[in-house]
């Protein structure tokens, strides 16, 4: 869900969890501005009311660089992880989903790639997850293609810090892509 979402027609009882998008992150581990914290309070107030949780997607397509930069240093993942429960703590959300496109694997056009984001990417939901209070989610949106699969990340490292895993199933196909890929 993002900023542009009706919210008033959505029915948030038929929904156990949203994720709101997109907080951005800054290589140095601090967040960008946030554009729609309006719209996030009412999200949040509504979804809640149903019972259903609402958790902010940090990153996203083109974030890459912030990702790779702030998940290499200790201090960084440090600030980020504080920053990141500031936010939670002051829109009253329920945990944190992290989307970086890619660790490892193809990305965002002209990103660098590093086998070292495999182990960083590790490290950074090991310090979120070490931040974590009772009922407190994290989750990550995952490519579904082999690639990511079978590089991008270390699942017996990852699967024990996470509560569940958002596969993004249109990275199945594109725009080329002359049947399904589901």
């Amino acid at each position: 869900m993002t900023a542009a979402a009706v919210v008033d027609v959505i029915d948030f009882s038929r929904l156990t969890h949203v994720n709101y998008a997109f907080l951005l992150p800054k290589r140095s581990g601090e967040l960008k501005p946030f554009g729609s914290p309006t719209q996030l309070r009412r999200v949040v107030e509504q979804a809640h009311t149903a019972g259903t949780k609402v958790l902010i997607s940090v990153g996203g397509w083109g974030s890459d660089d912030e990702f790779e930069a702030l998940a290499a240093v200790e201090e960084r993942r440090a600030r980020f992880v504080a920053a990141v429960a500031e936010f939670v703590a002051a829109y009253q959300l329920d945990g944190v989903d992290i989307d970086w496109e890619y660790p490892v694997v193809k990305g965002f056009p002209g990103h660098k790639r590093s086998l070292d984001d495999r182990e960083h990417f590790t490290e950074l939901l090991r310090a979120i997850k070490k931040y974590s209070r009772e009922g407190f989610e994290v989750s990550f949106a995952a490519g579904g293609y082999n690639d990511y699969i079978d590089s991008a990340i270390a699942w017996s490292n990852i699967v024990p810090l996470v509560d569940f895993i958002n596969i993004m199933s249109y990275d199945l196909v594109h725009g080329y892509s002359v049947v399904s890929g589901h």
